[in-house]
């Protein structure tokens, strides 16, 4: 549930739902069963993480660094822009995890847990109107930020793109060793469009509706780095029906364009749950965002999560109160509330679109 005295409160309750509170796509089911042995697991040698940021060096995409960016990211970007040292207890937790080293897949874990624990300590020390402060902390990260976009983004947004990148890279280590995959040696290239540079703050909102649809629309459309629109910009025919691996090794997993078309229909049904008429009805969800039975083109794509998208925004927007607060009984047996739900999907969106730009990565990575 949204804390309903202050929009910073809310934020802080995106940031707990995020990492340790909603039922799926949180950290503990993007770690899961994460070893020692996964951390430099490299599925396509030449592998980057730049993801199109022209400033960006390319990284090895591996658990390892993906880890310690998650971490560096939500100290020094989230807290450490937000606010100085408070005197919650999380500040020396940190201090003795960071002079301890964080070396083992445990270890990196629990500092993802810890370095957020110490963003929402930050974030809590802020009232509303500090979210419309410039960032003036330097490096600046994007032109026109404000504390507000830094909490949502680095905060809230952030890691659940990378949590949905490290569950595929653990399935990947499994699938590839079962089948004894041997991968040709790829060259270091880069298929995600580059960024729009322009300037970029998160709106002033008012009340938890406002809040939950200005996030939505971040993570579709509006997000710099993740959102979903950005990472399928001039995607191929090829890409999207490309399955990981192809022709090197037979991958379980779902296509890009499955991927997409997954995510809007979640849209509609869990938005129809929660604050709508309840159907349990899959082909009239499939309908509503432009499914006909067949894989999509790029074009059917960026119609359908926007269709997706759209249905969802729309019905966040017009539910009371109680309809966020309520609990509902799900289509899959979890109940949740409708914040849940709307939160959920924020989720579910950068964890999926952070898997398609991985794999359109290891796709021109092999060619």
């Amino acid at each position: 549930m949204g804390d309903e005295r202050t929009v910073t409160g809310q934020i802080g309750d995106l940031l707990r739902d995020s990492i340790w509170g909603n039922p799926w796509h949180r950290l503990e089911e993007g770690a899961e069963g994460l070893t020692d042995e996964d951390l430099e697991f490299q599925p396509v040698p030449g592998m980057i993480g730049a993801w199109g940021d022209p400033r960006g060096e390319p990284q090895i995409l591996k658990p390892l660094n993906m880890l310690q960016h998650v971490i560096s990211v939500a100290v020094d970007d989230g807290a450490g822009r937000l606010a100085d040292r408070t005197e919650d207890p999380v500040e020396e937790e940190w201090d003795g995890l960071k002079d301890g080293g964080m070396p083992t897949a445990e270890t990196l874990v629990r500092g993802v847990d810890v370095a957020h624990r110490l963003g929402l300590a930050r974030l809590a020390t802020l009232t509303d109107d500090d979210l419309t402060r410039p960032d003036t902390a330097e490096p600046q990260l994007w032109e026109g930020a404000d504390l507000g976009s830094m909490a949502v983004q680095m905060l809230v947004l952030h890691a659940s793109w990378h949590f949905g990148q490290l569950a595929k890279l653990i399935t990947w280590r499994k699938e590839l060793a079962e089948r004894e995959a041997v991968l040709p040696k790829a060259t270091i290239t880069s298929v995600v469009p580059a960024m729009d540079r322009v300037p970029w703050s998160f709106p002033t909102v008012r009340t938890r509706q406002e809040l939950l649809v200005e996030v939505i629309r971040t993570a579709h459309s509006e997000c710099p780095w993740h959102s979903l629109t950005r990472v399928l910009r001039d995607i191929t025919e090829d890409e999207l029906t490309w399955k990981p691996f192809q022709p090197h090794a037979e991958m379980s997993g779902l296509p890009i364009w499955h991927l997409a078309f997954h995510v809007a229909a979640c849209d509609v049904i869990y938005a129809d749950q929660a604050f709508g008429r309840r159907r349990d009805d899959w082909e009239w969800a499939h309908g509503i965002v432009g499914f006909r039975g067949h894989p999509w083109s790029p074009e059917e794509c960026l119609k359908g999560i926007a269709l997706g998208a759209e249905f969802l925004m729309e019905r966040v927007a017009s539910a009371t109160d109680e309809q966020l607060d309520a609990t509902y009984p799900m289509h899959h047996g979890t109940p949740l509330t409708g914040w849940q739900v709307a939160a959920t999907m924020v989720q579910h969106r950068l964890w999926h679109g952070a898997q398609i730009c991985m794999i359109r990565e290891a796709k021109a990575a092999l060619e």
